[in-house]
């Protein structure tokens, strides 16, 4: 792995370095996540253990066990829309940047989410172009672009809405019927 990390897939247990990673993402980079540091900061242990007991968390370590990069999904939990799973919470410590870690965090997670999901959606700001080239050349494709989707104080934020085919669909026979 570059710089020695080590992918693997986060449990509870990792919620402090997870939080702390996550809070230092909100406050980054306010504009690339729906929720907000304010937020989160407030939020005791147990909610951010939940979230790795409740989603697909993939974090990035190095060595010395600081978790550099992070990328999640989420489970629709509708019948319908099981098949289905939100990408949130990605986010690479600026030294780590560009150096194939986004890459690697990415394909992790397309491999745990093999069997179980198959269609992957995310946003991402218009700004991020960084992470838009990461999740176009990770195979996500766009599907709408909303103008006002974030608003931080007075200013709004537009995203991308992007998605990825984990497999492929189902051909659907149907039989011929006809319409009196």
């Amino acid at each position: 792995m570059k710089h020695g990390q080590t992918l693997r897939r986060l449990h509870p247990s990792d919620a402090n370095p997870f939080r702390d990673a996550r809070l230092l993402g909100l406050q980054l980079h306010p504009e690339s996540f729906g929720s907000s540091y304010y937020e989160e900061a407030e939020r005791p242990l147990d909610w951010f253990e939940a979230k790795l007991s409740d989603n697909i968390v993939i974090g990035a370590y190095t060595p010395s066990l600081e978790l550099n990069g992070i990328v999640a999904v989420e489970r629709m939990q509708s019948t319908k829309q099981r098949h289905k799973g939100v990408v949130w919470g990605v986010f690479i410590r600026p030294q780590f940047r560009g150096c194939g870690l986004g890459d690697m965090l990415m394909n992790m997670l397309f491999a745990q989410c093999k069997g179980v999901l198959e269609e992957l959606r995310l946003t991402v700001a218009e700004t991020n172009e960084a992470a838009r080239r990461l999740y176009l050349k990770a195979g996500f494709s766009d599907y709408g672009f909303e103008k006002r989707s974030l608003k931080i104080d007075n200013h709004y934020v537009a995203e991308h809405h992007m998605m990825r085919q984990l497999l492929e669909p189902d051909v659907l026979v149907c039989p011929t019927s006809k319409i009196k």
